[in-house]
């Protein structure tokens, strides 16, 4: 099953954590939305995530991957996602 999250600016990991308690995905994917303004909390959630040994997916409407918007600490722990979709549209 795979639990599908519209990412959105107050998302938390808590909120994440209930979710993936509640539906026991085998895969959790992030679909990021245009208005977000923060999409490092993105990866730092997946790499949480991947600690634990969860498979995540990213659709973004992006071209390509926002690495230029990654603080330097999170760019250099690498991609998190298992799976990536690039120019999708939600």
């Amino acid at each position: 099953m795979i639990l599908e999250i519209k990412f959105t600016n107050d998302l938390t990991f808590k909120y994440v954590h209930d979710l993936i308690l509640h539906y026991n995905p085998t895969v959790v994917r992030f679909i990021e939305l245009e208005d977000i303004q923060k999409v490092e909390h993105i990866f730092e959630i997946a790499h949480i995530l991947d600690l634990f040994n969860y498979k995540s997916e990213y659709v973004t409407y992006r071209s390509e991957l926002p690495t230029e918007e990654l603080s330097p600490e999170t760019f250099f722990r690498g991609i998190p996602f298992n799976k990536v979709y690039l120019n999708e549209r939600v």
